[in-house]
């Protein structure tokens, strides 16, 4: 993990204060601890991340940097610690610049769709578990209805096998 990964992960611009760095790393790490209810596998690999960048940024040491590169490659960052490595360097160089306002906008504009295309494709997911769910219920309904059929002509036998005996 070379030293500008370090500050992406932390959501911070290499000329970051170490007030900037200690207080982006806590605000991550209560974030992302495993600690939390509910944390995922993603959040428990940031949480590593964010060690590892903070102790890079404070200490200059680099910790088990294979292990930090397999994390970073599997895990999804925000858009704060993805920006600077998808919009490129005229974000790094110049934030406010013309040409990074268009990049950050084609960045949104392509997390956007794929935001849409997710929620597309989990709306046919669910239409399609609904559809399930309604074909599984006519079945279960037709066992029923053969049950109760099977059962009134077994009454009706019964019925008409004691009027014969009488």
């Amino acid at each position: 993990m070379n030293i500008n990964d370090a500050y992406h992960i932390l959501g911070l611009k290499p000329d970051a204060s170490k007030e900037d760095i200690k207080k982006a790393y806590r605000e991550l790490c209560k974030r992302y601890h495993p600690d939390n209810t509910g944390a995922s596998e993603r959040d428990k690999k940031l949480y590593l991340l964010t060690g590892m960048a903070y102790r890079k940024l404070t200490e200059g040491v680099d910790a088990q940097p294979q292990t930090a590169y397999t994390a970073a490659e599997s895990v999804n960052f925000s858009y704060q610690a993805k920006a600077p490595r998808i919009i490129g360097n005229a974000l790094k160089r110049n934030p406010s610049s013309e040409s990074a306002r268009l990049e950050r906008e084609r960045f949104e504009k392509q997390m956007k769709l794929k935001a849409e295309e997710k929620a597309k494709k989990e709306k046919e997911e669910l239409s399609k578990r609904i559809k399930e769910a309604g074909e599984q219920r006519r079945k279960e309904q037709a066992i029923l209805n053969e049950i109760r059929m099977i059962r009134l002509a077994h009454a009706l036998h019964e019925m008409i096998s004691g009027s014969k005996s009488e």
